[in-house]
């Protein structure tokens, strides 16, 4: 990859302060000296659904944790419930700092956008939102109509563009012995 020192961008030609990151005009990747953004993937390279599991009871006790294991990297993600979770990919040139990061599991390869979609808990229910982006949210087979809440259970899988991403939601009654 070409470094581009100069700050001029080689999607838009905007003019940028040396140094700078991504274009303020189109928010392309100048370090890299071409586009590093979210790309709409084509229907042949969008992922066949996963065939339905079983779905688990309802949580009904306290909620714990919810752990999410990204299916493409293996890693395990121990995320907080009293807050809203944003999925996406970090972008510090414009302040976009998600709860659950997937920049370093492919994300931008995969097709995931910098703000894809956020969890958060409701009355001891978990739900997902999609936000908007290009390559949409999907729930084992079902798409998200954007901006709409989902409620996802314990064993359900997200798939952010080509990423996926399995969800563990524990409670008193299956919370393992660390969580």
């Amino acid at each position: 990859m070409v470094k581009n020192d100069q700050g001029i961008c080689v999607t838009c030609g905007a003019t940028n302060l040396p140094g700078t990151l991504f274009c303020k005009n189109c928010g392309t990747y100048l370090a890299s000296g071409g586009p590093l953004r979210t790309e709409m993937l084509s229907k042949e390279t969008t992922p066949p659904p996963l065939p339905r599991a079983e779905r688990k009871r309802d949580v009904t006790g306290k909620m714990l944790s919810i752990e999410a294991e990204i299916l493409n990297s293996g890693r395990k993600v121990l995320l907080p419930i009293n807050v809203e979770i944003v999925i996406g990919r970090l972008d510090a040139a414009r302040g976009i700092f998600p709860e659950l990061d997937l920049t370093l599991d492919d994300g931008l390869e995969m097709g995931v956008s910098r703000r894809h979609a956020r969890l958060f808990v409701r009355e001891g229910t978990c739900y997902v939102e999609d936000l908007g982006g290009d390559n949409g949210t999907f729930v084992n087979d079902n798409l998200l109509v954007p901006r709409v809440a989902f409620r996802v259970l314990d064993g359900d899988v997200l798939t952010l563009g080509m990423l996926q991403v399995k969800l563990h939601i524990y409670s008193q009654d299956t919370a393992p012995e660390n969580v």
